[in-house]
């Protein structure tokens, strides 16, 4: 018997999804940044998309926010730097 309905399987993986990056960003960075939320969201949308709570569509949407993110950081560096 199953103590959740599978209609709000998607709203517990969202809570996760969003809840958990925070707190391990919180807890093992010192300092808090929105490229460190996006590498710990998509380590744990991969698992969550591996145990069949997500499709798969999330993990390519997130994949490619954080090489979008990571290729506007390494400019913005390269542009500080001159």
């Amino acid at each position: 018997m199953s103590y959740y309905s599978t209609e709000f399987s998607w709203l517990i993986a969202i809570g996760i999804l969003i809840a958990l990056p925070i707190l391990l960003t919180y807890f093992s960075e010192d300092k808090f940044t929105l490229s460190t939320v996006l590498i710990y969201m998509t380590i744990i949308n991969a698992f969550l998309v591996s145990t069949d709570i997500l499709p798969l569509w999330t993990q390519v949407l997130f994949l490619i926010v954080l090489v979008g993110v990571s290729v506007m950081e390494l400019k913005s560096d390269n542009n500080r730097g001159l």
